[in-house]
């Protein structure tokens, strides 16, 4: 707030919502990428960075907003917080010493147990339904919802089975697990077609099979995405087949830096671990980095 007149303040508002507005109980809240603005009786404004903020600590199911504080004046800005998975004892081999490749081997060891993936439309149909509406699907990279019935055309037109590591580069269950596999409109899976993942800024964004824009973006050679939790879920597709099937994550990305960077920067939303639930009660096996995301950093980052 440095060149104004403090005296003349007469309100602040958040003008710029934090990176991170979904939590899991017992995180504490991080301000990042939050504004605070200032707003004067000589119609200026300006940035505040000496706020406080409360709560400070954990954050509980009760805690939907966030209060910021600066001199006698307040606003808030709302959050959600939810209950974490319990998986029970899924992961009771998992000790907190396994890193790199012990860790890898672990897991694999786990999530390998009966599994039984299909192709089956009804499996993508329930593990991408829509959370605010059952009669709908949620698009993996769109993030547009369609009805479950609008099966792609042959106009290639509505929704198809997205493979999140294209399907060319594997073979047997890899083929056909969910966990690997999003309901996709279905000309956006055209254009990702077998490009690896990549950050992009470059614009037209990719349209969908209606003619609308989505938040993705190619180049012809890479795909992104775009700026949300889909750049987290295939980054955590893309460990989970590392783990279960050996493939590499650079048969996927440009970097496994850019893979970490996605999985770090979208962690897991209550829509992965619905899917987790999900899969998991039809297939029988879990994906680790929903349960557990700081799996990753004990697996790459060591």
């Amino acid at each position: 707030s440095c060149g104004v007149d403090e005296s003349t303040l007469s309100k602040i508002a958040v003008t710029k919502a934090p990176t991170k507005t979904s939590y899991v109980v017992g995180d504490t809240f991080d301000p990042s990428g939050m504004e605070v603005t200032g707003y004067y009786s000589n119609n200026k404004t300006a940035l505040i960075s000496n706020y406080t903020y409360s709560p400070t600590e954990k954050l509980t199911t009760a805690d939907k907003t966030i209060t910021i504080s600066y001199k006698d004046f307040t606003c808030t800005t709302k959050i959600s917080v939810r209950t974490a998975p319990d998986p029970g004892d899924y992961y009771n081999t998992i000790t907190d010493d396994m890193k790199g490749s012990t860790l890898k081997n672990a897991l694999q060891a786990i999530i390998k147990k009966n599994i039984q993936v299909s192709y089956d439309w009804s499996r993508y149909e329930k593990a991408d339904e829509d959370l605010n509406n059952a009669s709908n699907i949620t698009t993996i990279y769109a993030r547009t919802s369609l009805s479950k019935s609008a099966h792609v055309s042959s106009k290639n037109v509505g929704w198809n089975r997205e493979h999140s590591i294209p399907q060319s580069k594997i073979s047997g269950n890899a083929a056909s697990d969910n966990h690997l596999i999003f309901a996709s409109d279905a000309k956006v899976n055209g254009t990702r077609s077998n490009d690896r993942m990549a950050e992009l800024s470059i614009s037209p964004n990719v349209k969908d099979s209606y003619g609308n824009l989505t938040p993705c973006k190619s180049n012809g050679d890479f795909f992104d995405p775009g700026d949300t939790i889909a750049r987290g879920m295939v980054a955590r597709a893309t460990m989970y087949g590392y783990v279960l099937y050996g493939i590499s994550p650079t048969m996927n990305f440009d970097s496994i830096n850019t893979m970490l960077k996605w999985h770090n920067q979208y962690p897991p939303e209550e829509i992965d671990e619905v899917r987790n639930e999900r899969v998991f009660a039809n297939q029988k096996n879990r994906n680790p980095f929903v349960d557990h995301p700081e799996y990753a950093e004990r697996i790459w980052e060591n």
